[in-house]
């Protein structure tokens, strides 16, 4: 597809689409396998971003646009690789989601019934 004005390639509307996994009770919604699929069907009908910003990949490295993911860890690890995040903001991600997981001090008070 051509750009707006006829000049190039039609640029994506977004850069990337994360789809977040869910689960019923213990098992996952949706299988892994199936979610593979789906990721792998969705990068064919949309090709990655042509440059990478330094991910596994190194410089030229295709940017993927499509992941599915278990929870923002794993998104954050995904997107390092794929080359939309340095390592230290995927480490910055990760820290905060750590962070955000740790109990408040008041519920481990209450916890311990004193």
């Amino acid at each position: 597809p051509r750009g707006a004005r006829g000049e190039g390639p039609e640029e994506p509307l977004v850069g990337f689409v994360a789809i977040k996994a869910c689960a019923r009770s213990e098992a996952k919604a949706v299988s892994s396998t199936d979610m593979e699929a789906v990721v792998h069907r969705l990068r064919a009908a949309h090709p990655a971003a042509a440059e990478a910003c330094g991910g596994a990949g190194g410089p030229g490295a295709p940017r993927h646009r499509f992941f599915y993911f278990d929870d923002y860890m794993d998104l954050a690890e995904q997107l390092q690789v794929a080359g939309w995040l340095a390592p230290e903001q995927r480490d910055a991600v990760q820290r905060a989601v750590a962070r955000d997981c740790v109990p408040a001090p008041m519920e481990l008070a209450r916890a311990c019934d004193l």
